[in-house]
C-alpha cells in the first residue's frame, strides 16, 4: 500500500467518523424541534444526512476502505458527550441548543461538500468511483447549507432576540 492510499484511506474513515457525528447530531435536533417550526425542515435534514452516510459507506466499501472500530466508538462517544452541554439550562433543551446543533451541522455539511469535491478529483483515476456522481452529490450538500444557513439565522433570532413566552 502506497503511503497516498494510507492517506486516502484515513481521511475516508475521519469523514466516517464525522459522519456518525452528524448524523446522529442531525436526528437528535430534529427529535428536539418535533412540533415546532423546525420540525419539517430539520427532518429534511437529518433524512438527507442519513442518506450521505450510506453514500459514503458505499464509497467505502467499493473501495475496500473499512472503519476501524476504534474510530467509530471515538465517534458515538463524541456524539454522547456533545449532549452534557447545558445550553444555558441545567434541564432540557434549550434554544441555545438549537442555535449551537444548527451551527455544527453547517460545519459539518460544509466539509462533507468538501469530502465530495476530493473524491470527485479521484474518481477521475479510479474506475472503482465511476458509480458515483459527486458532483450532484455536492450539489446536494450546498443545497444542504442553504437550507441550513436560514434555519441559524430563525434559530439565533428566536433564543437571542426574541421574548421568552
Amino acid at each position: 500500500m502506497t503511503d497516498a492510499s494510507k492517506l486516502f484511506g484515513t481521511y475516508l474513515t475521519d469523514h466516517r467518523a464525522g459522519a456518525t457525528v452528524g448524523a446522529g447530531l442531525a436526528a437528535r435536533c430534529h427529535r428536539n424541534n418535533a412540533g415546532n417550526d423546525f420540525d419539517t425542515p430539520l427532518r429534511r435534514i437529518a433524512d438527507d444526512v442519513a442518506e450521505d452516510v450510506a453514500t459514503l459507506d458505499d464509497v467505502m466499501a467499493a473501495l475496500d476502505v473499512s472503519q476501524p472500530r476504534l474510530k467509530r466508538l471515538l465517534a458515538k462517544v463524541s456524539l454522547w458527550a456533545s449532549r452534557i452541554k447545558l445550553g444555558g439550562r441545567p434541564l432540557g433543551y434549550s434554544p441555545l441548543n438549537r442555535v449551537l446543533e444548527i451551527e455544527a451541522l453547517i460545519s459539518g455539511v460544509s466539509g462533507k461538500s468538501r469530502l465530495w469535491v476530493s473524491l470527485g478529483l479521484v474518481a477521475s483515476q479510479d474506475g472503482r468511483l465511476a458509480p458515483f456522481d459527486f458532483d450532484r452529490l455536492g450539489e446536494r450538500a450546498i443545497d444542504q447549507l442553504e437550507r441550513l444557513r436560514p434555519l441559524h439565522e430563525r434559530a439565533a433570532a428566536v433564543a437571542f432576540t426574541e421574548p421568552e413566552q
